[in-house]
Order: C-alpha cells, then structure tokens, then sequence
C-alpha cells in the first residue's frame, strides 16, 4: 500500500513539473519580450546605424553633395570680408569719397587701388575712417610711388570677429536646435534666412546694421554646415569618415578660387552681395534632402518614421531590412551616457589635461592658418591672385593627408604640420632685413600649406567625432572654443591696419607654436583624444 502511494505522488510530482515547463513554453511564445527577442536585442545592440544601412553607398554620397556645397557656400562667406584686389578704382582726392559706407564696403572687400592719392588730405582727417594708404608702407612694399590701398580695415576687422562670434554660438546651439525642429527644418530656415540678410546687407545703412546682419549670416550658414556634417556622420561607417570628410572639405579650398573670381567682375557692393548671397539659393535646395536623425526620431518616440529613415537608406544601398524590428529596439534601449559629474570623477587631473591639450591644438591650428591666409597683405597688390594660390596649397593638403592618414596618426600629422609651419615663418624672419619685410612667393606657399594641414586635421577630427557621449560632446566644445579663440586673434592681427611693422612678428607667432607641435609629438596618444 506504501509502495502505491509513493508511486501515485511521483506520478503527480512528475505532471504537474510538464505542466509548469509547458506554461513557460506557451508564455515565451506569446510574451513580445521573449527570450529569443531579447537575444536578438542584445545582438543589434552591437551593430551601429552605418552597419545596418551600409557605411558607404549612395546614400552616403548624397549626404556628401550636401556637405560639399555647405563648405563652399561656408568658405565663400566666411571669407568675403577678406580685402582682395580687383578692378575697382576708388577716389582717395576727397576724403568724403571714401567715408561713405557702400564705398568703405567694397573697398575693404576689393583693397581697391587709387592713382595719386592725395595722402596729405588724409592725415589731416587723423585717419578717422582708418584708411590704410600704401605710401606709409612705401619701404615695405614695392609698389608704384604714386599709388594707394584704401581699405575701411576698422570694418574688416569687425565682421572678421563677428562672424567669429556667430560660428561659436552656432556650434552650440545647433545640436540642440536640430534635436528640437528637426534637421531639415534648422537648415531650410537657416537657408531662408541666410538669403534675406544676404541680400539685406548689401542696402544696410550703417556698419551697426552691417554687424547685426554680418552676425546673423555667420549663425545661418554655419548652421547648415554643421547640419549637413550630422546627417553625413551619422551614417557613415567609422573606416569611411575621414575620407568624406577630406574630400568635401575640399569645396573650402575651391572656394579660394571662387570669391577672387568674383570679386573680380564685379564693381559695386549691391552686386557683389547679390551674387554671394545666390549661392545661398542652393543651400535652400538641398536642405530639403537632409534626412532627419533617426536616434532623435526613436527618443521622440517617432518609431515608425524612423524606420522609415533607416528601409530607405538601407534600400538605396542595397542592405536588407528584416530585422529592423529588432534594431531599432535596440536603439531605443540604449543605455544612457554618464553625465558630466560622472566624466570628472575618473581623474579630474588627467580629464582637465587632456581638454588643455585639445584647447592648445585648435588654437594653434586656427591662428596659424588664419595668420598665413593674412600674409597676402605683404605680396602684391593681386591679392586675389595668392588667395586663390593659398587655396591650391589647400587643395593639395587634403590631397596630401588622404594619403598619410593610412599611415600616421591625427596626432603625428598634426604635430609635423605645425612644426613645419612654424618653421616656415622662422625661415621668413632669416629672409628679412631690419624692419623690411620679406616675403617671398616660395615662403607664402610652404606657409600657407603646412598651416592648411593643421587646420584641415583640427577641424575634420573636431567635426566628424559622433557625439554620442559626454566625453566627445566635451571635446567638440572646447575645440570650436579653442578654434574661434585662434581666429579672433588673428583676425586683431591683420598686417594692414599696422602703419609700420617688424619681422620679429614672425618669431612671435613662430616659437609658441612650435613649441606645442614639438610636445604634442612627444606626448604619447593616450592623452590626445582626437
């Protein structure tokens, strides 16, 4: 009886324990988070957008032609301040024609050249307009006796640091306009507006109105360049983004050639802001082919719209979509980033190092490459002609770094560039006698190359960092920081508004810059978080 017993609780036992396993059964089957589900979620986790859509396809060089066109339309008003030379005459035998406005503008754009300068009457006036005369150079630069620069330099310095200004306050406010308007929405707006102010400031009446819109030109197109950067970024693979980021920086350097072109046929302020402000017209256009950001679109809780990003851009590059379910879960389910205490707490010390290393590159970078691009005020009275060979040089840097990119280090090209440079301006200084410049067409040229190849690693490295967390979004902010510092600099430094000028200049900005290129490439590359 026991026995029967025992045997009976055993049978029990034995189905109740298949019943429970097959109530789990049933339950992973039916449960939407089951445990296969789950392990599909754990592997998209590993993927990366570029890896599901393909990193490098059509795709991609659709958000290219994007980026391409924003550097040159970014370049061409970044520099059209800068006083290049052109066929423009203006009158320096009467005072009152050069303190208009409009004649001040176009002056300090073209550095015009007026015959028989009465500079006698100028110096009456106590330069209150701040016109540079080429006779008080005379010893300096070899040019007819009888002929003049006339160029409204006040100004230029001022739209120069402007524009400064407004590409520091873009770059951060950007990511964040993009996250609450959508990209496509900053750079259609950005566009618009950049053609309005574009056009207004060619019929501005005064230099504060001139300012004003000068700053608001400089916040809309760096707008849509940083934008046409974000939704190249994001998309494309980690191996492939030095190489689109190289080749569509080369519309900065095709933009040297551009703006001297015209500068050259036109004659008046109204329409030369007319024909920069059309390129504006195209940054209007391909706005609208700017895609959304699919990670912002999952964290508004648009799911379906950004699964609809992801099936297009995955189809134009021939990648499948089937568990696109499962990744885009995934990227829902990421997990957040540390915030800015958490980033401190691991080593205050050594954090607080690196960011000063970051600050000293930019800087570095930036005054070197804006400093030689200044250098064109000591060649000739062809500026154009050296602003567009600077942007040969520059050309020839990219090429020069698609290259040595495979081979060497951000870090190492960076540090051998800006010895170079500095190098370069020593060099300078040995040419030149005391207080005479000397500035040959072979010392502009190694100058205004090896400054471009700092500049071009600085920025392509700052820009195409995924900001994905606390660190990188820290480090993109201390070098647009550190870059602008740089260019404000340089920009107070224009050569022309000095009257006379000594080449131990060229020491100064040599020896500061090259002793950090020289303690960068000793540094070991842990501490330079390019």
């Amino acid at each position: 009886m026991k026995n029967n017993h025992k045997v009976l609780r055993k049978y029990i036992a034995s189905k109740r324990m298949l019943a429970s396993i097959e109530e789990g059964l049933e339950e992973d089957v039916e449960r939407p988070d089951s445990a296969m589900q789950r392990l599909n979620i754990a592997d998209s986790k590993k993927r990366t957008l570029p890896e599901f859509v393909g990193g490098h396809g059509p795709w991609q060089f659709r958000q290219w032609l994007i980026f391409f066109v924003a550097s040159i339309c970014n370049s061409l008003y970044l520099f059209s301040t800068f006083p290049l030379s052109a066929r423009v005459d203006c009158k320096c035998s009467n005072i009152s024609d050069s303190s208009s406005l409009e004649t001040s503008f176009i002056n300090s754009v073209t550095n015009c050249t007026a015959p028989n300068c009465n500079t006698e009457l100028i110096k009456t006036h106590n330069l209150e307009t701040n016109i540079s005369c080429a006779n008080s150079f005379q010893k300096f630069i070899n040019i007819d006796q009888d002929s003049v620069h006339c160029s409204y330099m006040r100004l230029v310095v001022y739209a120069k640091c402007i524009y400064m200004l407004g590409i520091l306050l873009s770059g951060v406010s950007s990511h964040l306009l993009a996250f609450k308007l959508g990209r496509r929405g900053v750079a259609f707006v950005s566009g618009v507006l950049l053609f309005g102010f574009s056009l207004g400031i060619g019929v501005s009446g005064s230099v504060a109105n001139f300012l004003v819109m000068r700053l608001i030109i400089s916040l809309t197109a760096t707008n849509i360049y940083l934008v046409s950067i974000y939704s190249l970024i994001e998309f494309v693979g980690e191996e492939y983004r030095m190489l689109y980021g190289l080749t569509g920086h080369l519309g900065w350097g095709l933009a040297h050639f551009i703006l001297p072109l015209i500068v050259w046929l036109t004659h008046d302020w109204m329409t030369y802001s007319i024909v920069i402000s059309s390129t504006s017209v195209l940054l209007i256009i391909f706005s609208l082919f700017i895609p959304e950001s699919v990670e912002f679109s999952i964290a508004k809780g648009l799911k379906a719209h950004s699964q609809k990003l992801i099936r297009i851009a995955a189809w134009k590059n021939g990648y499948s979509t089937n568990d696109i379910e499962e990744f885009t879960q995934a990227l829902g389910h990421k997990d957040k980033q540390a915030d800015m205490k958490t980033a401190w707490k691991k080593g205050k010390i050594k954090r607080a190092f690196e960011l000063t290393l970051l600050y000293l590159v930019g800087f570095s970078a930036s005054f070197l490459y804006f400093t030689s691009l200044g250098l064109t005020d000591w060649m000739t009275r062809d500026r154009g002609g050296y602003f567009a060979l600077a942007g040969t040089t520059e050309i020839a840097a990219v090429i020069i770094l698609l290259f040595f990119m495979c081979f060497f280090s951000p870090k190492t090209l960076w540090s051998a560039a800006t010895v170079l440079a500095s190098v370069s301006f020593l060099i300078m200084y040995a040419r030149s006698e005391h207080e005479f410049v000397h500035i040959s067409t072979g010392s502009f040229l190694l100058t205004s190359f090896f400054s471009s190849l700092s500049w071009t690693v600085v920025l392509l490295s700052m820009l195409f960092q995924p900001l994905t967390t606390t660190v990188t979004k820290c480090n993109v902010f201390i070098s647009a920081i550190a870059i602008c510092s740089g260019t404000l600099i340089a920009s107070f430094n224009d050569f022309q508004k000095f009257h006379s000028w000594n080449p131990k200049f060229f020491v100064i900005y040599a020896i500061p810059n090259l002793t950090i290129g020289t303690s960068i490439a000793i540094l070991p590359e842990r501490y330079f978080k390019f």
